[in-house]
C-alpha cells in the first residue's frame, strides 16, 4: 500500500497535476494544508479519486468556511480543521498543516506528517515513529517536493517535482 503526501499547493495545479500524473499507483492522499480555495480543491478531488485526508492550513480559512456550506461534498475526502488521524494496512498515523499541533503525540503513531515551513525534513525516533514534512507542491522558498511512503516497507521517499515531466 502506497500514500502520496503533499503540502502547501498554493493553487499550482501545474506541479499538481504532475505529481497526479506520475503517482498513479497511489493507494490514498494525505495533504497537509494550505490548499488555498474552492477550485483547487475542486481539482484535488476531481483528479484524485481515492481516499484523500486533508488538514487545512494558515491560507485555508476562506475555503473552509466554503466547503462548511458545501452541499455536494464528496465521499472520498475527508477534512480536518486542526489535525486528524488514521489508520491504513496496521499503520497509523496524525497529520496537521502545522508541526507544533502533532509533534507532542508523534510516539504514539507509526509516521506524523505536517507542512506550512515548505521546507521537506525527515526524522525517524527511535522505534520507528517518523516525522516527516513532504515540502511545498507550490515551489515557494524551496524547491516543490513531496512525498511517498510505502506502508508495507515503512518507507518514505521525497521527490522533487522539477524532476517529473
Amino acid at each position: 500500500m502506497k500514500a502520496l503526501i503533499i503540502s502547501d499547493t498554493h493553487n499550482n495545479l501545474v506541479n499538481l497535476e504532475k505529481v497526479f500524473r506520475t503517482e498513479q499507483d497511489a493507494d490514498f492522499l494525505i495533504h497537509c494544508g494550505d490548499v488555498n480555495d474552492p477550485e483547487t480543491l475542486e481539482y484535488l478531488v476531481s483528479n484524485f479519486s481515492k481516499e484523500i485526508y486533508l488538514s487545512l492550513g494558515n491560507c485555508d480559512q476562506a475555503l473552509w468556511y466554503w466547503w462548511q456550506k458545501k452541499d455536494d461534498k464528496p465521499g472520498h475526502i475527508h477534512v480536518f480543521k486542526e489535525w486528524g488521524e488514521v489508520e491504513f494496512a496496521n499503520r497509523r498515523f496524525a497529520f496537521s498543516h502545522y508541526r507544533e499541533a502533532v509533534e507532542h503525540i508523534r510516539q504514539q503513531y507509526d509516521a506524523v506528517f505536517y507542512g506550512h515551513s515548505h521546507q521537506p525534513f525527515i526524522d525517524d525516533l527511535q522505534g520507528g515513529h517518523w516525522l516527516l514534512n513532504s515540502g511545498n507542491v507550490a515551489g515557494l522558498y524551496y524547491p516543490p517536493t513531496y512525498a511517498t511512503w510505502d506502508l508495507g516497507k515503512n518507507f518514505f521517499q521525497l521527490h522533487l517535482i522539477n524532476n517529473l515531466k
